[in-house]
C-alpha cells in the first residue's frame, strides 16, 4: 500500500472518520479507541480502532498508528445473547405472576 492514500485503500468515508480521530490524537498525544459502524442494513459492519501516536525525529514527522478490527460478528452475537436473556427473562416473570 506504499504511495497510497487512506482515502484510495478504505475508501472516503472511512479515511475521513479515521482522519479526524487521528488529527486529535496527534493534537492531544493521548491514544484513542473507537467503535464505528460502516453501511447500513445486511451489509453494515462494525469496526473497533485503535489509534497509537507516534513520535517524530529528525528523520520522520509525528503519525498516528491505526489498528482496525472487524467486530460485526462480535457485535451480533452478545446481541443475540441479549434477546435471548430478555425473552428468559420474561418468561419466568410471566410464570412468577401466573403463579401468584
Amino acid at each position: 500500500m506504499l504511495d497510497k492514500t487512506m482515502a484510495s485503500v478504505i475508501g472516503p468515508v472511512r479515511a475521513n472518520v479515521y482522519q479526524e480521530i487521528n488529527a486529535e490524537v496527534i493534537r492531544s498525544g493521548r491514544p484513542a479507541n473507537r467503535v464505528h459502524r460502516f453501511g447500513e442494513g445486511e451489509e453494515a459492519r462494525t469496526v473497533m480502532s485503535d489509534h497509537i501516536p507516534l513520535r517524530g525525529d529528525r528523520d520522520h514527522p509525528s503519525g498516528v498508528l491505526v489498528i482496525v478490527q472487524d467486530i460485526t460478528e462480535a457485535v451480533s452475537e452478545r446481541e443475540r445473547r441479549e434477546r435471548t436473556m430478555r425473552a428468559l427473562v420474561s418468561t419466568l416473570v410471566g410464570l412468577v405472576d401466573r403463579r401468584d
